[in-house]
């Protein structure tokens, strides 16, 4: 009696395999939940037809070796299909969410992750350290700066004040030479009526004066 090798069927049925946690793309692939059903079905089949061709007489086994048969044929279709399934499957798992290496990768990494953040707590310190140093230069440059303010505001106020005075004296020089410049113009006038008033007296007197008959007479002075 003939009896076929379970191999092909235990590695269809290995074919199959359990889903893990960190995969959540693999099992959320509703093409792979089906190709695993189909799996699982074409599984099934195959298990039963095994049993039934177990159970038969050496006669009917016989015919079936001598004879040709679709056993060996549908049992390889099916691991055929059953390959193309899981290769397809396990592409899409790959393309769409994170394999399982990097899963587990992921779950390695606590450590990495608290030496990353240990880093990242020293240079943002390193940092802060750098913006205090930078605050207080920039506090004492302000101070001085203040200082310097300060000084340039008093000078600025004195400067004014200085301006104004000398606007003062300016203006007062002004209104000097205004009144001097009058005055030299009153004076100007007063002499030149001062000087006809000479003029006509000077001439009433020699006319006032006869003139006598004697050549020895008096005459006045000659006023030059």
């Amino acid at each position: 009696m003939e009896v076929a090798s379970p191999l092909t069927i235990a590695h269809a049925a290995a074919g199959t395999k359990r889903s893990l946690a960190c995969s959540p793309g693999l099992m959320d692939n509703p093409f792979v939940t089906s190709s695993m059903e189909i799996s699982d079905e074409n599984n099934n089949n195959m298990q039963r037809a095994f049993k039934r061709r177990r159970f038969l007489p050496d006669s009917a086994m016989a015919e079936t070796n001598d004879g040709p048969t679709d056993f060996p044929s549908f049992m390889t279709a099916a691991i055929n299909k059953n390959k193309s399934i899981f290769s397809s499957a396990i592409t899409a798992s790959s393309s769409n969410g994170p394999s399982f290496k990097r899963c587990r990768q992921d779950a390695l990494s606590p450590v990495q992750s608290q030496g990353d953040l240990e880093r990242l707590v020293e240079t943002q310190s390193n940092e802060i350290e750098c913006l205090k140093s930078a605050k207080a230069n920039l506090e004492t440059s302000l101070a001085s700066l203040k200082s310097e303010h300060e000084k340039t505001l008093n000078e600025n106020r004195i400067l004014k004040r200085a301006v104004t005075i000398q606007q003062e004296r300016q203006t007062q020089a002004s209104n000097d030479l205004e009144a001097a410049r009058h005055f030299k113009v009153n004076a100007e006038d007063n002499i030149r009526r001062l000087e006809q008033m000479i003029f006509s007296l000077r001439y009433h007197l020699q006319a006032q004066q006869t003139p006598g008959n004697d050549f020895m007479g008096f005459q006045p002075p000659d006023v030059y």
